[in-house]
């Protein structure tokens, strides 16, 4: 049967509500001295959470009714666009593994698992660009890192007097794992594709929020990364398989 590809799920929605969540976060921050706290209930932070829950309801109600796909080349076929992206992220976040504090084992470990983290990443993009199927080592070598690096982030954002300098943040790195992880479970099987759609969609949002904070370059190549690397589903006779 005939069949032409196009994705489910674009990330622009998630896009679009990023850029105004980014004005949204800019507008909280932009009047706040360093080392102040920011106000309490102010419109631009209520707003953005509103702006992720409806990301959330808006990426569940999408997938619902994606259709079930089994083989790994229907979902990630040779994409030049894909590859840039991960090429492009893998020196992002090598870059920003790189300015990491600290003197313990874990500050040490960070930088480590980001450099091979990013090695991964190119290797992940070679094989998206010629369509085969990447090992799940690669993608797993960005699990520990981010997983690291969370918890690196975390001893710090953890001194602060308040979760709101840090929430978006902290719910980004979070989204992240989630993502990469069910990412790197595709290279094995791809029956959770849609949990990696679901998580990868709102990281994506969050890490437009995050470009106002002082880690934006690793949330811009996290971004950049996660919102190329979308699913391509198959379309049969005009119409998506139902499963």
């Amino acid at each position: 049967m005939e069949h032409s590809r196009r994705s489910y799920i674009y990330p622009w929605f998630s896009i679009g509500m990023g850029i105004g969540g980014f004005f949204l976060q800019y507008w909280l921050f932009s009047n706040v001295e360093q080392g102040k706290l920011l106000p309490e209930y102010h419109l631009a932070g209520l707003f953005s959470v509103v702006l992720l829950f409806l990301v959330f309801m808006v990426n569940l109600v999408v997938l619902r009714h994606a259709p079930r796909v089994y083989e790994y080349e229907e979902l990630f076929p040779g994409s030049l666009i894909a590859a840039l992206g991960s090429a492009l992220a893998a020196f992002g976040m090598g870059y920003a593994a790189l300015d990491v504090g600290g003197a313990g084992v874990l500050e040490l470990a960070v930088p480590v698992f980001g450099i091979l983290s990013a090695a991964a990443l190119l290797c992940a993009a070679y094989c998206r660009l010629s369509g085969k199927q990447p090992s799940c080592l690669f993608h797993c070598v960005v699990v520990v890192y981010l997983l690291l690096r969370t918890i690196s982030r975390y001893r710090t954002w953890g001194s602060s007097s308040q979760i709101a300098l840090y929430f978006f943040p902290l719910v980004a790195a979070l989204l992240l794992l989630l993502a990469t992880y069910y990412r790197a479970e595709l290279d094995i099987h791809t029956k959770n594709y849609k949990k990696y759609l679901f998580f990868s969609q709102a990281a994506l949002f969050c890490c437009f929020l995050c470009l106002v904070s002082e880690d934006r370059i690793f949330y811009l190549s996290a971004g950049l990364w996660i919102g190329t690397d979308y699913c391509v589903l198959p379309v049969y006779q005009g119409r998506h398989l139902e499963g």
